[in-house]
């Protein structure tokens, strides 16, 4: 019997020598970065990859997460684009602006539902949330856009995800998103 309690005890201590670290692990935080450009700030994952070079469609930024493995379709991302318009927005026009922006949105792509669609004054400038799916080809997506309105300036914010990853990069989504700061020219 006594020859039995040291093989136990022998067991037990395996056991926790081997299970220990995997209770001790935790997630390792995401390192961010601040992305600073002539116009805006950003904070962006470190892990992930980003091109200024303006020759990803007219992006002036698109920031790409890693690829996850080899299944991984789709790259998550997030893009900014700038845009001059003609003339400055009214107040009293900034929803016609914003519901043709919709409209238009809804004929570009397919199978479009807006999830959310909220504006909002800020100092020196107009804000517009905007939250849709979409389908293209055999995937689905779903965007989250901010747009900043000023005078005749026009920037776009645009976080992508596959709409079925959504859920595990909702939260550096919109941290990413919430981090913009405009740069006043």
């Amino acid at each position: 019997m006594m020859q039995n309690k040291p093989n136990k005890l022998l067991f037990v201590l395996l056991l926790l020598i081997t299970v220990s670290p995997l209770l001790a692990q935790t997630d390792t935080p995401l390192q961010w970065q601040t992305l600073v450009r002539p116009k805006y700030l950003v904070q962006l994952p470190a892990s992930w990859t980003i091109d200024t070079s303006g020759k990803v469609g007219n992006a002036e930024m698109v920031a790409l997460s890693p690829v996850t493995d080899t299944t991984d379709m789709f790259r998550e991302n997030v893009n900014v684009l700038f845009s001059d318009l003609e003339e400055s927005i009214s107040a009293e026009d900034m929803e016609d602006f914003f519901e043709e922006t919709v409209t238009e949105i809804k004929l570009g792509i397919k199978d479009v539902e807006i999830e959310m669609n909220v504006g909002e004054q800020k100092q020196g400038y107009y804000l517009r949330k905007l939250m849709y799916t979409a389908s293209s080809n055999t995937l689905k997506f779903r965007f989250t856009q901010y747009f900043y309105l000023s005078g005749k300036d026009l920037m776009v914010v645009t976080f992508t995800s596959e709409a079925k990853s959504y859920n595990a990069y909702k939260e550096i989504g919109q941290k990413i998103l919430e981090s913009v700061r405009l740069i006043k020219q």
